[in-house]
């Protein structure tokens, strides 16, 4: 369990929610915590696993009381942790019926028993069937807490048997300002424009060398629509490497493209970094070729969630982007 005690400023009125769910004996059977990546979401579904648990709860668990004290060691048995095996595998089904099987137990305590239920877009058809029957007929006092990036990809099922918590991005300003006072030396604006305005995300690129790989994969992107690369070859390396990443830097950099192309000289764009050659390149391409490029990768992005063959879906994306200029010209 995490050990943190800070609600980052852009969870507080989620937190506030929460908290309002506990004092008012209302909370859900199934709370669905969602939104994008780096915002904390995980982070605060602990911490509110952590105060439902707790014996002397006040603003956050108090630390001290035995169930505290169980939860810091890994050990208390009112809380179980759902989530998949390995880094990009399914939750599986048996998962699941385990979960279930400890479900019909007995409490050990008098309190909650709380499931934390990490990346559940992961659950299969398989799985989250058989998790809807306890949704459909919960155990009481029994509380589940679902996190996901995707809620968009979990069945109807599910969703419709959850309380939904939406976790918005901060205003870029606030997210600026956060990490700033965090990185007081680093190119804030590059940083969140990289991460998507994700502050969390922006800490993570800032330690790792994820920027570089931004710029070359950028640069690679640039060589393609322009002619200057082969698009096999670049869907090739890239089928090996983290596509949805890439996938999100494209769609950045189109957006930006496109904005470029309504109003050459704004500076209402979101890659600041390499904003000189966007400007070179938008106006050789035309506003309805972006836009059927645009429509082009939601495609592409939908097909890499799916069971496509990825190195095809990339091939695809990449050859009509290095048509665009071309067929701009036309």
């Amino acid at each position: 369990m995490s050990d943190s005690i800070e609600i980052y400023p852009w969870l507080k009125d989620a937190w506030q929610k929460l908290d309002h769910y506990l004092a008012s004996g209302r909370i859900p059977h199934a709370l669905m915590i969602h939104g994008a990546v780096g915002l904390g979401k995980g982070n605060m579904a602990e911490m509110y696993a952590q105060k439902l648990l707790c014996r002397n709860p006040n603003t956050f668990a108090c630390g001290k009381c035995p169930s505290c004290h169980l939860l810091q060691a890994g050990s208390h048995p009112d809380f179980k942790v759902l989530e998949p095996e390995e880094s990009g595998k399914a939750i599986k089904i048996d998962s699941v019926r385990k979960l279930i099987a400890d479900l019909e137990l007995k409490s050990h305590f008098e309190g909650y028993r709380v499931v934390l239920l990490k990346h559940a877009e992961m659950m299969n058809l398989n799985s989250a069937n058989a998790l809807l029957k306890t949704l459909e007929e919960p155990v009481e006092r029994t509380v589940m807490i679902l996190v996901t990036e995707k809620a968009h990809q979990l069945p109807a099922t599910i969703l419709s048997r959850c309380q939904k918590l939406l976790i918005q991005s901060p205003r870029h300003s606030n997210a600026s300002a956060w990490l700033k006072s965090r990185l007081p030396d680093a190119d804030v604006r590059m940083l969140l424009s990289a991460a998507d305005n994700s502050p969390l995300r922006a800490l993570e690129l800032n330690a790792s060398d994820l920027i570089k790989q931004r710029q070359y994969s950028f640069d690679r992107f640039m060589s393609v629509m322009q002619g200057q690369e082969d698009p096999i070859g670049v869907a090739e390396t890239w089928n090996s490497e983290d596509v949805e990443q890439k996938i999100s830097w494209i769609q950045s950099w189109v957006l930006d493209l496109m904005r470029l192309n309504a109003a050459p000289e704004t500076d209402q764009i979101k890659n600041p970094d390499v904003a000189k050659t966007l400007r070179l390149l938008a106006y050789k391409i035309s506003p309805e070729a972006l836009s059927g490029f645009w429509s082009a990768l939601l495609e592409t992005r939908k097909s890499l969630s799916g069971q496509a063959n990825r190195q095809l879906v990339l091939e695809e994306m990449l050859i009509k982007a290095s048509r665009l200029v071309v067929q701009s010209q036309q």
